[in-house]
């Protein structure tokens, strides 16, 4: 088998296996099993579920970040 030969064979081999996982892709999104899953998760970034309680800081506030004392803000040459 020469190399042109092999070229076209995994040319025309790959070609055909990614149809076939696009096809695949393709039956598993509009399988109709699979509509309750993927309206659920659509909704997700829209629940309002996991907010933190009064008063409570939530990820990123002020409470979390480490304090700076007034030798941190400058660089290293002593400078502000």
């Amino acid at each position: 088998m020469s190399y042109d030969q092999m070229r076209e064979f995994f040319g025309i081999a790959g070609l055909l296996i990614f149809i076939a996982l696009f096809a695949g892709v393709l039956i598993y999104t509009f399988w109709p099993g699979n509509r309750k899953r993927f309206d659920h998760a659509s909704r997700i970034p829209l629940d309002d579920d996991e907010q933190p309680p009064q008063g409570e800081a939530g990820p990123g506030s002020a409470s979390e970040r480490p304090k700076q004392d007034a030798n941190t803000s400058r660089g290293d040459d002593g400078r502000a």
